[in-house]
């Protein structure tokens, strides 16, 4: 494939039409806003094999805990108003649920599988095990192996200049919304989408958590960085993954595409690396979907911490995001430093090695806890209707 991301004998992307930025509300396909549902067991079965867990136990455990959770967040969500002073009092304290291997701090055998359980204040392991089994009725955690792991309170997430052609890593948002990351870019699947190239990033960054209209314009730099529409934008708004918001079902992803001005982008899967002395250079990452492993090292650019390295503690992570239910993410940490920060969402994680693969869509995290989180990328491109470019 050349430079331009055509192989011999394609066609030139096709360009997007010229729309008001606010989009063409009246003449969205149905195709345009993808209802949340459950990943594919195929999928699901790939990223447990690829954890390298085995413990049946464990996971029904977790599973289960997750579950009690989600109905307790949906029991206490106050919708437009501010959370309790006490909201972080007894079972709120709980953030999520993962499975992992135990650490030297804990009790287990080293090796063991365990329950990792997320706080938004730290807690012994004495109180976690209280407040899963007591607090959320998880009886049968009473004997597990458990690891505490301190996330804060999570919440969805420099590149910040204007750069042409935009690759991947610059900072992006739908004209009027916050700012995020540029992730990565694909084809579509459909006939109708084989000669377009699209961008990815994070509903709540290119789409106003489910708000924005088919064909709205996506600028980058983002709005919150001086980009305006029509003279800074890069794609129009072509497909959402809805956000459920009313507890009605788990998330599982939370991604949007654009197509994008073939002229305005990279056209490749570059990434944007700023070099001290230097300035902005593009780097290269794979083509190939690959699934988060435990211990995993892993990277990625985003628009404010610009490119961080972290190792994956956490590859089938349940609990809160913003206070809305997520399952099947992965966790990230580098206990050094930051991995990402609000801004970075919508960063493609790739694999720290020779591949350099993508491994999954940013989600959101914490700064100051160090942990982050990111969807699987192959759900990601499933959702999206997408192969990488």
């Amino acid at each position: 494939m050349s430079e331009q991301g055509l192989g011999p004998g394609e066609r030139p992307f096709e360009v997007p039409p010229d729309l008001p930025s606010e989009g063409s509300p009246d003449q969205e396909p149905e195709s345009f806003r993808v209802a949340p549902y459950p990943p594919s067991e195929a999928s699901r079965a790939a990223v447990e094999r690829a954890s390298g867990l085995s413990d049946f136990r464990v996971r029904s455990v977790r599973d289960e805990a997750v579950e009690a959770l989600f109905a307790g967040a949906r029991s206490r969500q106050r919708p437009g108003r501010p959370r309790p002073a006490d909201h972080l009092a007894g079972v709120g304290n709980v953030q999520g649920f993962g499975r992992g291997l135990s650490e030297p701090e804990d009790e287990a055998v080293p090796g063991t599988e365990v329950l990792r359980v997320y706080v938004a204040e730290p807690v012994s392991a004495d109180t976690a095990r209280a407040l899963v089994v007591d607090g959320l009725g998880v009886r049968a955690a009473g004997d597990l192996p458990l690891h505490v792991v301190h996330s804060g309170i999570i919440s969805l997430q420099n590149l910040t200049h204007r750069q042409r052609p935009a690759g991947g890593g610059v900072s992006i948002s739908h004209y009027s919304g916050v700012q995020g990351t540029l992730g990565f870019f694909g084809r579509g699947r459909a006939p109708a989408d084989a000669g377009k190239i699209f961008l990815v990033s994070n509903n709540h960054v290119i789409a106003n958590v489910n708000s924005a209209a088919g064909g709205s314009c996506i600028v980058q730099p983002s709005g919150a960085d001086g980009g305006r529409c029509p003279d800074d934008r890069i794609a129009i708004l072509d497909k959402v993954y809805r956000l459920d918001l009313t507890f009605t079902v788990n998330n599982y992803a939370d991604c949007a595409r654009a197509w994008c001005y073939p002229d305005q982008v990279v056209q490749s899967q570059l990434q944007v690396h700023m070099v001290s002395g230097i300035g902005p250079q593009f780097y290269g990452i794979g083509s190939v979907p690959q699934a988060a492993t435990m211990n995993m090292w892993v990277g990625k650019t985003g628009c404010i911490t610009q490119t961080t390295y972290g190792k994956v503690e956490d590859t089938y992570w349940g609990g809160l995001i913003n206070g809305l239910p997520f399952d099947g993410q992965f966790a990230i940490r580098n206990p050094a430093y930051t991995f990402s920060t609000h801004g970075d969402s919508g960063a493609v994680v790739w694999a720290y090695d020779s591949t350099v693969n993508p491994v999954g869509l940013l989600v959101g995290g914490h700064p100051l806890t160090r942990i982050s989180f990111a969807t699987p990328v192959s759900w990601v491109l499933d959702y999206l209707d997408l192969n990488l470019l």
